[in-house]
């Protein structure tokens, strides 16, 4: 056999596996289907599910922005087409009146930079310049507009004829050069109502045209059509290097230069091209916990174990990685990590059709039925021509948008119409874009693992989320309008982590919550009223680790629930914020809260604690206590019944710490540094300490409570903050070695 059949053979055997482990999945989420349905014909009270109404977003964009402004350093290969294009612009004219002139070429040629470079450099020779990106709608009054307030105008109302014969009257005598880019439109009747005003220039007046189509060139009547040719393979290859290196050639990364060479001969002389892969190679960063969670749902970590096992071998193959530079940690964020350079191109050349980046137009794929992952940058306005491609992928298994910029725009009919369509996601991103409701067809994607809704606008999810049975992961961070989680969520018997940090709007939770006994990450938990989502329901999360904030502490009827919490157990936990109400006028007891903050001991584990709205007089003796050995951030905010703060100064390793809101104390004292433990030194290791809005404080002791010069005291805190503390006189530890602010 030739190395070329093998090739075939292997490439078969691997499309046969995927196939055969779709369909062993298929018989897995049916079992699972009838399993519950039958458990919940046996129920009397059915789940209270709300219909999903109002209109589908209709936030739809024609295509990305575009302005004069260029970076002359990043243009490349282009002098030449510049040149003629300045010639056609200089050329004497024997009419009077404007001429068009058109720059004609497929889409991601540089049609745009060409005209910002001619723009910047020919604009001073003429009266008036301006700049539209017209873009696929050919709305005469806009455009017109838009010249008007370049050329100094304003108007506010909406009558063409008022605004053109305005227009006309700006034009007299004047030379003027206008660029429009992006147009398409080939109606000749939109052409000559906008075209009227601007016959009343000077001879000389110039207006360019960019466009992908001739019918437009001849439609405008163009005096010159210049076609724009692809760029050179140098051009390419020096693009390349400066958006994946910021260098302009590859003479410092000779290990890198045959990599690049091959990339620059793909992208086929389309500088975006080679700007886009540039672009994803450079600056695309990931985080550890969110990639090893994108290999589980893909099925990556093969494992007869149970789930939280398989993660652990995740992250065991990804540091592997990490020390085989495959990876490396991010120069710009310590938390993230990013592709070796363009190793990126190493493995999709590896991968073949299975792995598809739709900015990367030059790669030949023979059969799109053997896409299984595709990954893309997020544009500012992604219309859905974009994603036609993915009509033909029906065995898509991640779709994947990496956003640069948070605030994108995304065609609704893609997320109600397209994405639905691939029945075999098992990662599905649309983190970043705007859009306020998921379609109930999102149900029907029985086989997904993971789903990120990270910073969209949706308000609640539709009730057939609950079918998705096989769902690990839901990433609802950021989304600030989510006011509801219906009762099915606690269907996902699967569900593993659940992210709801920055969803301010959800005030509450079902009961059904407490199903979700896998969960490892709960990062968000609101205590319900009544008959609600109760605190002792957390007893049921034996292995929840990262990150939990407790909401609606002040619902707690029943103290002892508290201690059936039982946070101790939860040693993987790091982070957690206890929150109460900021209502302090109804009846809260100071005993009651002291005893229920007693119950909510985490385990000694803890790295960072948070207490807001706490209504005690004190704090339990837990807070401050030495045992929490790597404790490094604390906040205790408006809390305005305490009278004393806790003993802080024993958390050796605490280097954060900020104190706000505490209207009942009036002195810092010595307990505050720990006294019952004076042979140790008092806040060893903190780096950082705010105080503010401590309307009562009078005084700071030292930590002798005698001698203000003592030293000792916060050895390494370099930055002190006070912030309206109007009462205090002033007196403050001296002895601050490492201080610097």
């Amino acid at each position: 056999m030739t190395n070329q059949l093998v090739k075939i053979w292997a490439e078969k055997l691997r499309d046969l596996a995927y196939d055969v482990e779709d369909i062993l999945n298929e018989f897995d989420f049916e079992a699972q289907r009838r399993k519950l349905e039958a458990g919940a014909r046996k129920q009397k009270n059915h789940l209270d599910l709300r219909v999903i109404a109002g209109e589908r977003s209709s936030r739809v964009r024609e295509r990305r922005p575009t302005t004069s402004v260029v970076n002359k350093e990043e243009v490349c290969g282009r002098e030449e087409d510049k040149k003629a294009i300045l010639e056609f612009l200089n050329a004497k004219s024997s009419e009077a009146g404007v001429s068009v002139i058109s720059i004609i070429g497929m889409g991601g040629l540089g049609k745009t930079t060409l005209a910002q470079l001619v723009f910047n450099e020919a604009k001073m020779n003429f009266d008036l310049a301006a700049w539209v990106l017209v873009g696929d709608d050919f709305d005469v009054f806009r455009i017109t507009r838009t010249i008007f307030l370049w050329f100094g105008g304003h108007y506010d109302g909406e009558d063409l004829n008022f605004l053109q014969e305005n227009l006309k009257e700006r034009l007299l005598e004047k030379k003027f050069f206008i660029v429009l880019d992006d147009v398409w439109n080939e109606k000749y009747g939109d052409w000559t109502l906008f075209h009227g005003p601007f016959q009343h220039g000077a001879k000389g007046s110039r207006i360019v045209v960019t466009t992908r189509s001739e019918r437009v060139s001849r439609m405008m009547g163009c005096v010159h059509s210049y076609t724009l040719k692809q760029l050179s393979y140098d051009g390419c290859l020096s693009i390349l290097a400066q958006h994946a290196l910021g260098a302009t050639n590859f003479d410092e990364h000779l290990d890198l230069k045959a990599i690049g060479e091959k990339i620059a001969r793909r992208c086929q002389g389309l500088p975006l091209a080679a700007q886009a892969i540039g672009g994803v190679l450079r600056d695309y960063q990931f985080d550890e916990n969110e990639l090893v969670l994108q290999w589980m749902a893909e099925g990556f970590l093969q494992q007869q174990q149970e789930l939280k096992q398989m993660e652990a071998l995740g992250h065991e193959y990804f540091q592997d990685l990490l020390l085989r530079s495959f990876f490396q940690p991010s120069t710009s964020n310590k938390s993230q990590y990013v592709m070796h350079d363009l190793i990126n191109d190493l493995a999709q050349s590896v991968s073949g059709e299975v792995c598809f980046n739709l900015d990367d137009k030059s790669k030949s794929i023979n059969s799109y039925s053997k896409v299984r992952h595709s990954a893309f940058i997020c544009y500012p306005y992604d219309i859905s021509q974009r994603f036609e491609v993915f009509k033909e992928m029906n065995s898509l298994r991640t779709f994947l948008p990496l956003p640069k910029h948070w605030g994108n725009c995304l065609a609704s009919n893609v997320v109600h119409e397209s994405v639905p369509t691939l029945k075999r996601l098992r990662v599905l991103s649309l983190s970043g874009y705007q859009f306020e409701e998921l379609p109930s067809s999102i149900g029907d994607l029985k086989h997904l693992r993971y789903l990120d809704l990270y910073r969209t606008d949706i308000h609640r999810l539709p009730n057939s989320l609950s079918n998705l049975w096989n769902l690990q992961t839901l990433k609802l961070r950021g989304c600030y309008n989510l006011t509801e989680l219906h009762a099915g969520i606690g269907n996902l018997i699967n569900l593993m982590h659940i992210d709801l940090i920055g969803t301010d709007s959800l005030v509450k939770m079902p009961r059904e919550m407490a199903n979700l006994t896998n969960l490892q990450t709960l990062s968000k938990f609101i205590v319900g009223k009544g008959n609600g989502l109760g605190i002792k329901e957390l007893m049921k999360f034996p292995n929840l680790g990262g990150q939990l904030q407790i909401e609606g502490l002040h619902n707690v009827v029943n103290i002892q629930d508290a201690e059936l919490a039982d946070l101790k157990k939860d040693e993987g936990l790091d982070e957690l914020a206890l929150v109460w109400s900021d209502n302090f006028q109804n009846s809260r007891s100071d005993e009651d809260e002291l005893l229920l903050l007693s119950f909510l001991q985490p385990h000694q584990k803890l790295r960072k604690l948070s207490v807001e709205f706490y209504g005690g007089k004190k704090f339990p003796s837990w807070i401050g206590d030495p045992s929490f050995t790597n404790m490094v951030d604390v906040e205790l905010c408006s809390c305005p019944n305490i009278i004393s703060l806790p003993p802080l100064g024993l958390l050796s390793k605490l280097r954060n710490l900020r104190i706000e809101g505490m209207g009942g104390v009036a002195e810092v004292s010595v307990e505050f540094y720990g006294h019952n433990s004076s042979s140790l030194q008092p806040f060893p290791s903190l780096e950082t300490l705010e105080i503010q809005n401590m309307l009562e404080l009078k005084h700071w002791a030292c930590s002798d409570g005698r001698n203000e010069e003592a030293a000792g005291n916060f050895p390494k805190l370099h930055e002190l903050t006070i912030i309206n503390c109007p009462k205090l006189d002033g007196k403050l530890p001296r002895c601050l070695p490492s201080l610097k602010n």
